[in-house]
């Protein structure tokens, strides 16, 4: 059967495949590091059956997944086991498409646990031989909590038209185009303007306060539906997460932040940037592509690269990012289901 649910011993192919085009499937990347990459990694080492690991029986469906980078905190990952063999057999929230060449990934969708879709295929793949609808009918009754799908263009028109023709026309649909951009190293083109009296350096937990009307404008202009409302304690406790668990550079005079910048996610082998503002009465002044020069330095310390998506209808980022080198690799789209 070409579609099937994710198994353990397809998670080298599944890495693969994302590491492909990691640039425009960075949602996907980082939850399937942060869920199941460290468990397959240590597996050999999980006791399974009669013991207890991290709190789960034997008489557990799903086993929690030692998070080798936050301390041994744990996270639901939903791996199904058969009690009888003791092995696990398949992951809930992902299915996989096997190619008929040589049976190896090209396509794969994840179900996340707040209702966003995420597709990720093989560049080169015949659109011909895929069939989402029966991909998606694995998912069964868990499809009806999706209210997001996030990926490159073509995927997400074809998943809308195939699967979610009702849902769109009946709930109406909020969607965002963008370029999905990337860099390496050897392509940067640092930024060597001089910025008078502007101060920039990495953000810290103290920031956190004095950041917040940069971040809220930031959602408002750049993140949020047209129809939802900006929610103060969510975007202060996602900040806070921000600067404890990535990267954050901001842009200082006289002891003001001005500006700032991070990286929002970490994959196999980019890091993504995200959350750059300036405030209006300090743009045009070269600061952001200062900012980002700085954070793109950063990120190249640890032999990652870069990725990032603006939208389409903003030329004057599109400028900054090309100006520092990055190349737009495809069109990214993000469409949102508004609920009545």
């Amino acid at each position: 059967m070409p579609w099937s649910y994710f198994i353990p011993s397809q998670w080298e192919s599944l890495k693969n495949l994302i590491e492909e085009r990691e640039y425009c499937c960075m949602n996907f990347s980082a939850q399937f590091r942060k869920k199941y990459f460290d468990f397959y990694k240590y597996r050999e080492t999980l006791q399974l059956g009669s013991k207890v690991y991290n709190g789960a029986t034997q008489n557990c469906e799903a086993y929690p997944v030692k998070d080798c980078e936050n301390k041994g905190e744990t996270t639901s990952a939903k791996l199904i086991h058969n009690n009888k063999s003791k092995k696990i057999i398949k992951a809930d929230d992902i299915i996989v498409h096997h190619s008929w060449i040589d049976n190896l990934l090209d396509f794969s969708i994840m179900l996340s646990e707040n209702g966003q879709l995420l597709p990720v295929y093989k560049k080169t793949i015949p659109g011909r031989i895929i069939n989402l609808n029966k991909g998606l009918e694995i998912f069964d009754n868990s499809l009806s909590k999706v209210h997001t799908v996030i990926g490159d263009k073509k995927s997400v028109k074809n998943i809308l038209k195939t699967c979610f023709n009702e849902k769109t026309v009946s709930d109406g649909i909020n969607s965002f185009n963008y370029y999905a951009m990337a860099l390496d190293k050897q392509s940067f083109k640092p930024c060597n303007s001089s910025l008078d009296g502007i101060n920039i350096r990495l953000g810290i937990q103290k920031d956190l306060e004095n950041l917040m009307p940069l971040q809220k404008n930031y959602e408002i202009e750049e993140v949020l539906p047209r129809s939802e409302m900006f929610n103060k304690a969510i975007s202060k406790k996602h900040l806070s997460t921000i600067l404890k668990n990535q990267t954050t550079v901001i842009a200082e005079k006289s002891g003001k932040i001005i500006a700032k910048a991070n990286t929002n996610e970490k994959g196999f082998i980019y890091q993504q940037i995200g959350g750059v503002y300036t405030l209006p009465e300090y743009r045009n002044m070269n600061i952001s592509t200062a900012l980002v020069s700085s954070l793109l330095e950063n990120i190249f310390s640890k032999d990652m690269k870069a990725s990032l998506f603006v939208k389409i209808n903003n030329p004057a980022a599109l400028k900054v990012y090309t100006k520092l080198g990055f190349k737009i690799m495809e069109e990214f789209q993000i469409t949102y289901f508004l609920y009545q």
